[in-house]
């Protein structure tokens, strides 16, 4: 029995997102805790995935983990200000561009536990479930752009790429 392409590789997001829905639930824990290295919090894990050199240049400034090198960097407390101001708004704008995402992989679950999936919905769900995880990947980009900016310029040497 041959399983169209499409479907085969429904079923094999299905079975990668309850990894990945845990991967997002443990994004979110506070600091210190065993799901996540010290100094990251939503805005430095998995910075690198999906874009190579961008994200993973960008990942080396994500808010949370500079305000987990304050002391190194030598911040002052008006970059530790700016830096706090943009990672709560960037989880929040992250958390709200994930919704989507979450809600059409919900749907691609319950489309496969049909027993004949409509394949041109899954699609249209699969096709919105990339564009939000996009939109949340851009948010981290972004993140850390706006981060790097606070930075002088011999703070951007010990942190990484710039």
């Amino acid at each position: 029995m041959r399983i169209p392409v499409c479907v085969a590789t429904l079923l094999v997001v299905a079975g990668v997102a309850p990894v990945m829905a845990q991967q997002h639930r443990h994004q979110g824990a506070p600091a210190g805790t065993e799901s996540q290295r010290p100094g990251e919090g939503m805005m430095g894990q998995g910075m690198n995935m999906g874009m190579g050199p961008l994200t993973r240049d960008l990942g080396s400034y994500a808010p949370s983990r500079l305000l987990g090198m304050a002391d190194t960097l030598q911040l002052s407390a008006e970059q530790v200000e700016h830096l706090t101001t943009l990672v709560t708004e960037s989880t929040a704008a992250e958390e709200h561009a994930h919704a989507p995402a979450h809600a059409a992989m919900q749907q691609l679950r319950k489309l496969l536990a049909a027993g004949a999936p409509d394949i041109p919905t899954m699609r249209a769900l699969f096709q919105a479930h990339h564009t939000a995880m996009g939109n949340v990947q851009w948010i981290r980009a972004e993140a850390g752009l706006k981060a790097r900016a606070f930075l002088t310029p011999e703070q951007r040497k010990r942190v990484g790429p710039s």
